[in-house]
């Protein structure tokens, strides 16, 4: 996206479960204790988090409300799959990545915390993913390129 977009791009609007996970998930985040981390929305600054005189700094700029609840509710893999989902972005993903990995025993913690909110949902969708004759093949299609 070009900045002149960038710069005419609509605030983010958030309802309050949003707004609310938004601010636990900035919160969280300003406590990093290794790297610097620069949130925006839709370009827009929204935080620095971590310590800005790290040697370790990026930049992730969300583009959707529902990121910081999935980011909460799903620890780490809900950082790729929502970054696959587009719903955000960062100039330099590396250093992203390398801030998770610097802090992971933080974020695992972190991860722990919220993991029984997510907990009856994830259950029930084990349960309809039984491994019965029938839904074998759909589950073995989901996790495996059959070309």
């Amino acid at each position: 996206m070009a900045n002149s977009e960038t710069a005419l791009a609509a605030p983010l609007t958030f309802s309050y479960v949003e707004r609310y996970s938004r601010q636990i998930f900035i919160s969280l985040m300003q406590s990093l204790p290794e790297g610097h981390l620069v949130i925006k929305e839709n370009g827009k600054l929204v935080a620095q988090c971590g310590n800005p005189a790290s040697d370790l700094h990026a930049e992730v700029d969300m583009h959707c409300p529902t990121v910081y609840k999935k980011l909460l509710l799903g620890g780490s893999v809900a950082s790729g799959e929502t970054y696959t989902e587009g719903l955000w972005t960062s100039p330099e993903l590396t250093n992203v990545i390398r801030i998770f990995a610097r802090n992971l025993p933080t974020l695992d913690r972190w991860e722990s915390r919220f993991k029984w909110l997510s907990f009856p949902f994830d259950k029930l969708q084990h349960l309809m993913r039984r491994n019965t004759h029938d839904q074998a093949k759909k589950n073995i299609a989901a996790h495996y390129d059959l070309g």
